[in-house]
């Protein structure tokens, strides 16, 4: 058993090996086992130096076994025996040792087997001029807030990762979150039924533009009423209006090519919307009047002459417009060259639009 760990963690054994490590092990005059042995050899110092161990009861030649040992370091560098060895002769002579070689070798102990004592007090040295060391036995309640530790936790994160959506939802209603970056990060996890979810988006807009980010196409439409309340310049963000639009369209369970009623309400909010528009988005706002206008004549009910002129007055480049007028036109950008393909309205083609309107002026 005295040998035993030793010889279980080498590999230097082969089967004829075996005779010799049981004539090491059980015989008295280990020095005779030991003529087997070539001098010089890693094996021969090893076992030279677990003879001495053995034989050094009173534990007196610490000297000599460090010097055999130091021998056998210097002609082997890479043999892993001698610091099993060290290991042992730390244990076997630890009384022997002087204060700062049994401190050398508790730190050894301590940082080779990984130990820690927590629950003891830690000594201070006698240097200092502290002769009390005094530790708290209770702790502050403003440590233990629950704002400030999960503030702390976000600043040492710098983003909300360790919470989860209960934690971030607290944290809005409690208005502990104000950066645009965290908001951000905050609406991507909390749901949105969340009571001023608008407010919250818009307080990210200038660092975050709408649409680049996946919970802007999942508002409501009173979210983005009171978000366009809040931004109006909104309106001239194509993203904000298709998003917008989008949220116009009807259940899916409603028909509504067979559904005047739904159609017509359904129209209606589109052209309500596409009031609020800019000149830029004329195409869309062609769109739905040559729609409302389709439908109103498919109904027999072509007398919307409101709805007719405001159709004409929007400038297109189509061959049933005048040149003239199109030429006053001073942006480009706001005249209508084809019909935008807007929320789940049927597209139309310019020959449609040519026999429509034809129509309405027999």
């Amino acid at each position: 058993a005295e040998y035993g760990e030793l010889f279980n963690r080498k590999r230097f054994m082969s089967s004829t090996d075996l005779s010799f490590l049981e004539q090491f092990v059980l015989f008295d005059n280990k020095e005779k086992v030991l003529e087997q042995l070539l001098p010089g050899t890693e094996d021969y110092y090893f076992f030279s130096i677990l003879c001495k161990l053995s034989q050094d009861k009173e534990r007196s030649n610490l000297s000599e076994i460090n010097n055999l040992l130091e021998h056998f370091r210097t002609t082997h560098p890479k043999e892993p025996r001698v610091e099993l060895l060290q290991q042992r002769i730390r244990f076997l002579y630890h009384d022997k040792q002087s204060d700062d070689e049994k401190d050398s070798t508790f730190k050894w102990l301590i940082k080779h087997f990984g130990l820690t004592f927590d629950d003891h007090q830690e000594i201070v040295d006698s240097g200092t001029t502290t002769k009390d060391v005094t530790y708290p036995s209770k702790v502050e309640d403003a440590q233990l807030d629950w704002k400030r530790i999960v503030l702390q936790l976000i600043k040492d994160n710098s983003n909300l990762s360790k919470l989860d959506s209960l934690a971030v939802e607290t944290l809005l209603r409690e208005d502990l979150i104000r950066s645009p970056a965290l908001i951000s990060e905050a609406l991507e996890v909390v749901y949105q039924d969340f009571d001023n979810y608008a407010e919250l988006v818009a307080a990210t807009l200038d660092n975050y533009s709408f649409g680049s980010k996946s919970f802007h196409s999942s508002m409501t439409l009173s979210q983005l009423d009171k978000l366009l309340s809040l931004s109006p310049s909104l309106t001239e963000k194509r993203e904000f209006v298709d998003i917008y639009i989008s949220k116009l369209a009807p259940n899916v369970d409603v028909d509504y090519k067979k559904d005047s009623v739904h159609w017509e309400k359904y129209l209606l909010s589109l052209y309500k919307f596409s009031k609020q528009l800019p000149p830029l988005f004329n195409d869309i706002k062609a769109t739905i009047l040559l729609h409302l206008l389709e439908h109103y004549y498919n109904i027999g009910k072509p007398d919307v002459l409101d709805y007719f002129m405001e159709y004409l007055q929007v400038p297109k480049e189509f061959k049933n417009v005048s040149k003239q007028y199109i030429s006053q036109v001073t942006k480009r950008k706001q005249i209508v060259q084809s019909f935008k393909t807007t929320g789940i309205l049927p597209h139309r083609s310019l020959q449609e639009e040519e026999s429509l309107i034809q129509n309405y002026l027999m």
